[in-house]
């Protein structure tokens, strides 16, 4: 009955420590250097979250979304996360390469260090798994819509798209917004995905 009892509570505390470190992102801790090497080894793309002290977006995104089991589970499945504070230690020197201004960033990049996608700002855990999902798909990315949009495209649910894009990377601008609305017949101005 005793070793049964010890079997129990080894069992019972082996679920509670996997479960604890899968109910949170596993921000690897090593050098920015040694992230694109992992990146490599592990073949998998790289998420950068780019925060400092007393940022309350971040503090909203560490509390609220890198803690939902969801989230967790999709970045540690599909991703290498990395953090960087930008204004203490190494993050410093790391952020004149990526010049983040505002916070938090989050930048999703291959192996080789290309920025494929990037949003700015807190987000439900719903958006921030679709912009990973996002990132993923090479068509769904803000690199291939900057692509796109470069070539010419100017069909206006790829406008819509581009323009929702653009604001969620803090990149968005009135030329982008006023060739979508050009593209709209007048009656269709106050529906509430043009407002």
């Amino acid at each position: 009955m005793k070793n049964l009892i010890i079997i129990l509570i080894f069992l019972l505390s082996s679920y509670c420590i996997s479960f604890s470190q899968d109910s949170k992102i596993n921000f690897r801790n090593v050098k920015h250097s040694e992230i694109f090497q992992i990146a490599k080894k592990e073949n998998k793309p790289i998420m950068i979250y780019f925060h400092y002290d007393g940022c309350g977006g971040c503090i909203k995104m560490e509390k609220n979304v890198f803690t939902n089991a969801k989230a967790a589970q999709f970045y540690n499945d599909n991703f290498i996360c990395y953090k960087v504070n930008t204004r203490k230690g190494e993050g410093i020197e790391i952020n004149k390469i990526y010049k983040v201004k505002m916070h938090p960033a989050f930048f999703y990049m291959d192996s080789e260090g290309s920025i494929n996608h990037k949003m700015v700002g807190a987000f439900s855990t719903v958006d921030f798994i679709q912009h990973g999902k996002n990132s993923l798909n090479p068509h769904q990315t803000l690199s291939y819509y900057k692509t796109q949009y470069k070539n010419g495209n100017r069909n206006a649910n790829f406008l819509l798209k581009y323009s929702y894009l653009l604001r969620d990377a803090f990149e968005l601008d009135s030329v982008v917004i006023n060739q979508y609305l050009s593209t709209q017949p007048y009656e269709e101005l106050a529906k509430p995905k043009n407002i």
